[in-house]
């Protein structure tokens, strides 16, 4: 290796800079000369398409490297860049990590080098979020038909503490309105349809959670969106450091297909799946508005591969034990045992996560509604019989991942 190559690899391992700039991924292997960091290959991505004007890119070990670039990269260094770039971050931003979603690592690293709202000096007007207010048009998702969306004006209110969408801007009453102290706002988006897509979630007078799909024509625009709501949400809780303000919107932990059994059926489905807080949510598919059922997880509650019987034939089954569950708990069968073995991690890890801290969490009984072959029920966990053999049926158990959804 030439002494060139030799310096920037000793660079590359300092402290700071054998993580990524931006999303923190370990062993990056790219940099930007100009700005002096290290980078990861997938921000590379995202800084090669901002342009070199901002930001010059190159591969460590790819690429040739000159004096004067290596003497650059020493001069800054990835510590140093980001007392400058990220002086200035408010609350309301929240740090991407390596897989959080796109549009969210590109609004990130946009923000810090070309737009340049983190630095000294930056002002309020720059950044349009940072009051907790905002007005403007969102594409929305309709219930009927499932595939379409709207353009609908939304109004987001720190005083009032309210989100309003209205079918007009010129309209006096809004079609909907939520409170933001009930409201989660995420850019991880299950069946995502669109680049800049959000999902609102909230709870209903009903008790059920309810989904809106909403996306901007920019992503830029998508995230002044979730940094204003998170303000918003920031400023009613009075939070003023940046390990709770992290806090104050969550994504999902986990999402994914799973095969239950029915209410009163013995058959399995296939459903979609959203592990969020101590609630799993099962959906007919991954963009409806209302979850078929929810489950919510106490710290009584555990996971483990100890099924009934008369499924044991199946590998790839876990069982999700709970103390109100009639039967003893809820059987899922997986398409693998690496989708069955981060399922249950993932379950574990929730409910320990309510053992350390059960009073912050929100208990409900669960709820178990669907139509599996025409059958309709709402039992809030009392309709599912036990599992036997005798009313078990094995018909499509190898074929379920081609049952109509």
């Amino acid at each position: 290796m030439d002494p060139l190559r030799l310096a920037l690899v000793a660079l590359q391992k300092e402290q700071g800079n054998n993580q990524c700039a931006d999303c923190g991924a370990e062993a990056p292997d790219w940099a930007s000369v100009n700005l002096g960091i290290f980078i990861c290959i997938e921000c590379a991505k995202i800084h090669k398409s901002i342009g070199p004007a901002v930001t010059h890119v190159r591969s460590v070990q790819l690429d040739k490297w000159t004096d004067k670039m290596i003497e650059d990269m020493n001069k800054c260094g990835n510590a140093r860049a980001k007392a400058i770039w990220e002086l200035n971050v408010p609350l309301c931003w929240k740090r991407p990590k390596p897989d959080s979603p796109l549009v969210h690592r590109e609004q990130w690293i946009r923000a810090k080098y070309e737009r340049k709202e983190f630095v000294a000096g930056v002002k309020d007007a720059d950044r349009p979020y940072i009051a907790g207010s905002m007005q403007g048009f969102l594409n929305k998702k309709r219930r009927q038909p499932v595939d379409e969306y709207k353009r609908r004006f939304f109004v987001l209110n720190n005083e009032s503490q309210s989100l309003s969408y209205y079918i007009n801007c010129g309209d006096k009453k809004p079609k909907g309105s939520i409170q933001v102290s009930t409201l989660n706002a995420s850019l991880v988006v299950p069946g995502k349809e669109h680049s800049n897509a959000m999902l609102l979630t909230y709870r209903g007078e009903s008790g059920k959670m309810r989904n809106i799909f909403v996306y901007a024509d920019s992503g830029q625009v998508i995230m002044d969106w979730l940094c204003a709501i998170r303000m918003a949400k920031i400023n009613a809780a009075k939070i003023v450091n940046t390990e709770d303000a992290n806090e104050i919107t969550r994504d999902p932990i986990k999402m994914g297909e799973l095969c239950k059994t029915p209410p009163q059926q013995t058959k399995l489905q296939r459903r979609f799946f959203v592990l969020d807080r101590n609630s799993l949510r099962y959906y007919k598919s991954p963009q409806d508005a209302e979850p078929l059922g929810e489950i919510f997880l106490s710290e009584s509650d555990w996971v483990d591969t100890n099924i009934p019987h008369i499924f044991a034939h199946h590998p790839n089954m876990f069982m999700l034990h709970t103390s109100g569950r009639e039967g003893g708990g809820f059987p899922f069968l997986t398409v693998d045992s690496f989708v069955r073995d981060s399922w249950m991690a993932a379950i574990h890890a929730a409910i320990e996560t309510v053992k350390k801290s059960p009073e912050v969490f929100t208990f409900r009984r669960n709820y178990i509604t669907d139509d599996y072959i025409g059958n309709k029920s709402d039992s809030m966990d009392q309709g599912a019989s036990p599992i036997t053999p005798s009313t078990f049926q094995f018909s499509d158990i190898d074929a379920i991942w081609d049952l109509p959804t």
